[in-house]
């Protein structure tokens, strides 16, 4: 890749990638075991119904999530990352009160991030790929976006030491950590560089 489009990669798109996986899997896979034992023979139908919720809104935020987007602006990387903070607040606090609505709201929230980094990602990676590297850098994006997919299993493992609560609290900060980085990377003005077509010309 030119230096300034993988310096735009992996300072804005790669710290943005596995929140799109890595939300949903943890309200798809991690959130319903938390009132697993409340919930009794209905375990399994509340975890396919928090699987519906979590697709469904992924795939409806996406035309607004493509609105809210701006190429020269974190709106919609803002937004996603914001999102993800709100979602896993609601499910720390489902944690701590064992309440399986809270999982349902929280299972929405972050399917809407789903929807949202999938949109920003790809919009930005088709912004500024040319033509002969576009599908190389897709599937750069689509790996990276795809390590997000072991969020549940390292939550159940460290949850051996940390109890679901303050660790999903932790996760939350992290998540609010990349929404800082990206903020200040655009600030910087290394979030924005020219697409292809106006390097070419440049």
């Amino acid at each position: 890749m030119p230096e300034a489009t993988s310096r735009r990669f992996w300072s804005v798109i790669a710290p943005l990638a596995p929140w799109a996986f890595g939300a949903p899997s943890i309200a798809l896979a991690y959130l319903p075991g938390l009132v697993r034992d409340r919930l009794g023979n209905n375990a399994l139908m509340f975890s396919a119904v928090v699987t519906m919720l979590t697709m469904v809104a992924g795939i409806m935020v996406q035309p607004l999530a493509r609105r809210v987007n701006h190429p020269e602006r974190p709106y919609l990387i803002a937004t996603a990352l914001g999102i993800v903070v709100a979602g896993l607040l609601l499910g720390a606090m489902a944690a701590a009160s064992e309440q399986w609505w809270l999982i349902a709201v929280a299972a929405l929230v972050l399917g809407a991030d789903y929807g949202c980094c999938l949109v920003y990602g790809l919009t930005e990676v088709q912004r500024m790929a040319d033509p002969a590297n576009l599908g190389r850098l897709t599937a750069l994006f689509q790996a990276v976006a795809c390590l997000g997919f072991g969020a549940p299993y390292l939550l159940a493992v460290v949850e051996h030491v940390l109890s679901a609560t303050p660790l999903l609290l932790v996760v939350a900060a992290l998540a609010a950590l990349a929404l800082a980085l990206a903020r200040t990377t655009y600030r910087a003005g290394r979030g924005t560089t020219p697409g292809p077509a106006a390097a070419a010309t440049s």
